[in-house]
C-alpha cells in the first residue's frame, strides 16, 4: 500500500500514512488541489475545511437549496451526491 487515507464525513484528512505520497483524487472521487486544500467539482470549487462550496450554485434556487453554497444539503453520509458541484 502506498498510501492510506482517513477522512471526516466533510471530505477533510484526518490521517494520511504518506503524504509526500501524491493522491491526485479525493474522497468523492473529485480532483484534489494540494496547493489550495480544494476539491474540484467540474462546476465549481468546494472547500473541506468548512463543508461548503465557494461559490454559489450556478443552479441557483432551482437546485432546491436555500442554502447557494451547502454541500449535498450539509448531510453528506445520508446517501446525497452532487458529482458536478451543481446540486439536483
Amino acid at each position: 500500500m502506498l498510501d492510506h487515507i482517513t477522512y471526516d464525513s466533510c471530505s477533510q484528512v484526518t490521517s494520511e500514512t504518506n503524504p509526500d505520497f501524491d493522491v491526485r483524487f479525493g474522497y468523492t472521487g473529485r480532483e484534489r488541489d494540494d496547493a489550495t486544500g480544494l476539491m474540484y467539482y467540474r462546476a465549481r470549487y468546494y472547500d473541506p475545511a468548512v463543508a461548503r462550496f465557494i461559490s454559489e450554485d450556478s443552479l441557483g434556487f432551482d437546485a432546491g437549496d436555500a442554502n447557494l453554497y451547502r454541500y449535498v444539503f450539509n448531510s453528506p453520509t445520508n446517501n446525497y451526491t452532487d458529482p458536478s458541484g451543481e446540486s439536483r
